[in-house]
Formats: C-alpha cells, sequence, structure tokens
C-alpha cells in the first residue's frame, strides 16, 4: 500500500516536473511528434541542456548526474499543502487548507510566479480579509461563475488516497477542495473526476460509481 501511495505522489510529482516545460505554449503552437520523444530520450540519457528544447522551469547543473534539474509548479506546491494538511487534521479542515494554500504561495518565492493570476488574487483576499469566508474570493470571481480552470483536479491525488475507502468522502473533499480556487462546476468536477479515476486504479467497484456520476456531473 505505501509503495502504491508513493507511486502516486511521486508520478504527480514527476508529471509536473516533465510538463512544466510546455504548459505555457500558445495553443497555435503544435509540438511536433518527433518533439516529446526527443525531450524525453534526452531526459533519460541524462543529456539536458539549456538550449532552447529544454525548455522552461529547466536549471543547468555543472556536475549534476543528469545535467540538472526541472523544478516543479505551483501544482506540486499546492498538492504538497493539501497533502499535509489532510494528515495534520486527520481529515479536509477547509480553513486550514485555505491558509496553507495561502502560506505557500506567499512564502514559497521560486514558486509564486507559477501561480496563474486570478488564484494570486484568491490568496491576497483570503490573507487580506484574514479567511473570515473561505468559499468567497474564488466563488466571486467571473462575475459569480468562478474558475473552471485545471488547477484544483492537478492537487486532488491527496484526497483519493487519504479517502480511499470511503467513496461519498473522497467526491465531497475533491468538491470542496476545488472551489476553495476553482468555484466553476467544470473546475470542482474536473477534480471529482480525476480523484475517481486514481481511486479506480485499485478498487474495482469504483468504474459503476463513476458512470453514476457522469451521468449527474453538471449538478
Amino acid at each position: 500500500m505505501r509503495a502504491k501511495y508513493q507511486g502516486c505522489m511521486v508520478g504527480a510529482l514527476i508529471g509536473d516536473c516533465l510538463g512544466s516545460p510546455f504548459d505555457r505554449l500558445p495553443r497555435r503552437d503544435v509540438l511536433p511528434t518527433s518533439y516529446l520523444p526527443y525531450f524525453l530520450r534526452r531526459v533519460l540519457n541524462k543529456s539536458v541542456k539549456q538550449d532552447d528544447c529544454a525548455g522552461r522551469r529547466f536549471t543547468e547543473i555543472p556536475g549534476h548526474p543528469f545535467g540538472g534539474h526541472y523544478m516543479y509548479t505551483d501544482d506540486t506546491a499546492m498538492t504538497h499543502a493539501l497533502a499535509e494538511s489532510l494528515i495534520k487534521n486527520n481529515g479536509f479542515n477547509p480553513r486550514h487548507v485555505a491558509e496553507s494554500f495561502t502560506d505557500e504561495f506567499f512564502g514559497n518565492v521560486d514558486c509564486r510566479g507559477e501561480y496563474g493570476p486570478k488564484v494570486r488574487v484568491v490568496f491576497s483576499q483570503l490573507r487580506k480579509t484574514r479567511f473570515r469566508d473561505v468559499w468567497e474570493p474564488a466563488k466571486s470571481q467571473f462575475d459569480g461563475t468562478g474558475s473552471f480552470g485545471n488547477g484544483a483536479a492537478m492537487r486532488v491525488a491527496p484526497v483519493a488516497l487519504f479517502y480511499r475507502s470511503d467513496e461519498a468522502k473522497a467526491i465531497k473533499v475533491a468538491q470542496d477542495q476545488a472551489k476553495l480556487t476553482h468555484a466553476h462546476r467544470w473546475g470542482y468536477n474536473g477534480a471529482v473526476l480525476i480523484c475517481l479515476a486514481i481511486l479506480a486504479g485499485r478498487l474495482p467497484w469504483i468504474h459503476e460509481s463513476l458512470s453514476t456520476w457522469r451521468s449527474s456531473w453538471r449538478s
């Protein structure tokens, strides 16, 4: 079980670090099909260099066994903060999670530039209001519709692991942790979908739940 937990969390970290070179490309820029294998081959061969093909977030370090390293982004930072909060509180505490996200944003200078402009406003408002209403800053964005970005889905893995034996609770917490920053139904239902997908990797009964949830996801 520990190996599965570690695999899930480390897999998310690696995906974040290796995906970060591409996550800010304009939509019109389509990578050649040959580029990704070339990129991964350089990583596996420990031959990444500080050039255009390295992409962003890479730091070349002389003598480093891999030639350098890729830095994680805000997605990993918030995943870590969410996991620590779940463990510390033995469950989901919305105020503590909001405080943890905000502290991570303001405290981790190296990663602060990775956050989108809207979520920065959320954290600034949370701090300014002293977390009086942890839901309101995200809920009020985009004329009251909330953000439907993928950030909440990117950080949801710890929820699936913590509530692995309680499907209903996992769904509820996946939604609620999402609504702290992404209040649009696409934003929080995306988090639910990824949460259930992680559970589906080891729980055969979850496939029926995925089908049932899919029919009502617009709620």
